[in-house]
C-alpha cells in the first residue's frame, strides 16, 4: 500500500514543482564593491554624471537575474565632519535611461529600482565633492 501511496505522490510532488514560476525561490543577491573617485565640483549631475573629468565617475555593470528589486547604498566618509561633501548615485537601464537616482548633498545616498524581468543594468556613481573613497552595497531581492 505505502508503495502504491509513494507511486501516486512523487509524480504529483514533480508536476506541481514544474508548475512553479521559474523565479520562485529564487535567491537574494548581495554585494559590494569600493570605488576610488577624484572628486570633481564642474560635475553636472542633473540626470546622470557627466563628468569633465572621467576619473570622477564609475559605471557599474550589474545582472538583474529576474522581476524582483534591486536597492542600491553609496557611502563615502566625510573627513571635514561637516556634512559638506557629495557623492550622487544613478541605476540606469541598458539604452541610458534613469532608473532611479539619489543625487542629496551628501555622501550617503541610496536608490531602488524594481524590475519585470532578466536585464543588465549600470550602477553609475560620481564624486562632485568627498573623499576619495566609497564603497556601492547592493541587494536584489527577487519577487516572490
Amino acid at each position: 500500500m505505502t508503495r502504491r501511496l509513494a507511486l501516486l505522490v512523487v509524480p504529483l510532488a514533480v508536476a506541481g514543482l514544474a508548475a512553479a514560476p521559474a523565479h520562485a525561490g529564487g535567491k537574494i543577491v548581495k554585494g559590494s564593491y569600493d570605488v576610488t573617485l577624484l572628486p570633481d565640483p564642474s560635475l553636472q549631475a542633473s540626470e546622470v554624471c557627466e563628468a569633465v573629468n572621467p576619473s570622477a565617475v564609475d559605471n557599474h555593470a550589474f545582472k538583474v537575474p529576474g522581476p524582483g528589486t534591486l536597492a542600491v547604498v553609496l557611502d563615502s566618509p566625510d573627513p571635514t565632519g561637516t556634512g559638506s561633501t557629495d557623492w550622487d548615485l544613478y541605476l540606469l537601464d541598458a539604452d541610458g535611461s534613469v532608473n532611479s537616482s539619489s543625487d542629496g548633498g551628501t555622501s550617503h545616498e541610496e536608490a531602488t529600482a524594481k524590475y519585470k524581468r532578466a536585464a543588465t543594468v549600470t550602477i553609475q556613481v560620481c564624486n562632485l565633492n568627498g573623499a576619495p573613497e566609497g564603497t556601492v552595497s547592493y541587494v536584489f531581492t527577487p519577487k516572490k
